[in-house]
């Protein structure tokens, strides 16, 4: 957020009853929200912005989203966002609870 600005993080027990439009399995996640007030991010690099090497910034190595999809997905979690232009972006991190 080049202007500054506020990040609400939010956390929630959330039930995954059926596989419907998310590929996890079935049981409890701990769902992580962060919600910034930035700039947003363009529709049309929705699908390149968990790509390695992607940035929109000029000093940007564009590793910071990737390697969190990797670390998220090797624990058997999901990552996904939602985002608007001059409005800001919310990232929902799902990680399973591990049941003995």
């Amino acid at each position: 957020m080049p202007e500054g600005g506020l990040i609400d993080i939010h956390l929630e027990l959330v039930m995954i009853h059926e596989k419907i439009q998310r590929p996890m399995k079935v049981g409890e996640y701990i769902k992580i929200s962060f919600n910034d007030t930035g700039v947003g991010i363009s529709k049309d690099d929705f699908h390149l912005i968990f790509q390695p090497y992607f940035t929109t910034k000029s000093d940007g190595t564009g590793l910071g989203l990737a390697t969190c999809y990797s670390i998220i997905k090797k624990h058997g979690g999901f990552i996904t966002f939602e985002s608007e232009i001059s409005v800001g972006t919310t990232f929902y991190i799902y990680l399973p609870i591990p049941r003995p």
